[in-house]
């Protein structure tokens, strides 16, 4: 089945232009401010890609890696990315994309993905709670071109034991939000070079 174009080129365009460098150290500087684990991903067909990574020193820590891929229904950066898709690139997604119920929280119903996207459009963020596993909770805003698309995704994951939703917001979100416009002011600058 044919995808539009711009998920096909998902990882290998945006690697080209250096996203990941360009992430990088703002993702460790993120990192080691909040003392979580944060990331970057881009859209590929259905399903969300790493491409750069600066993990919290921890014990127990998830073992995502660079090219690690998820679910991009399930996750918020696959949430972030999805909601900046055109009205036809949308459809073409919902219809070819295989929606599976990862958690018992997992939105599968094409109506509900739309209505939390058309959220997220307005909003500009979304917190995903437990949709990827259980005890799961992540925060995601989008990475923005020097024209102003998405580009890519950043989130901070955390256990929900960890961090309420309100203190996503408060506490996360404003951090997350301030590497994102760094990142996208990078890339912005990089792109007219």
């Amino acid at each position: 089945m044919a995808y539009p174009r711009v998920l096909e080129l998902g990882y290998s365009y945006l690697s080209s232009l250096g996203l990941p460098d360009i992430a990088q150290p703002h993702l460790r500087e993120l990192s080691a401010k909040l003392d979580e684990s944060c990331s970057v991903s881009v859209l590929d067909r259905d399903s969300v890609v790493y491409i750069a990574r600066a993990a919290a020193h921890r014990i127990m820590a998830t073992n995502i890696t660079i090219g690690t891929r998820f679910p991009a229904h399930a996750t918020s950066m696959g949430q972030v990315l999805l909601a900046d898709l055109t009205p036809a690139q949308l459809d073409e997604f919902l219809e070819t994309a295989s929606l599976e119920k990862v958690t018992p929280h997992t939105l599968t119903a094409p109506a509900d993905l739309r209505a939390r996207l058309a959220e997220i459009r307005r909003r500009g963020w979304v917190i995903v709670d437990q949709e990827l596993e259980k005890g799961l909770r992540s925060i995601a805003v989008p990475i923005r071109s020097g024209s102003g698309r998405t580009a890519a995704a950043i989130n901070i994951s955390t256990q929900t034991s960890v961090y309420s939703t309100e203190d996503l917001t408060t506490r996360i979100l404003p951090e997350l939000i301030a590497t994102c416009k760094a990142i996208s002011h990078d890339l912005a600058t990089t792109e007219l070079s």
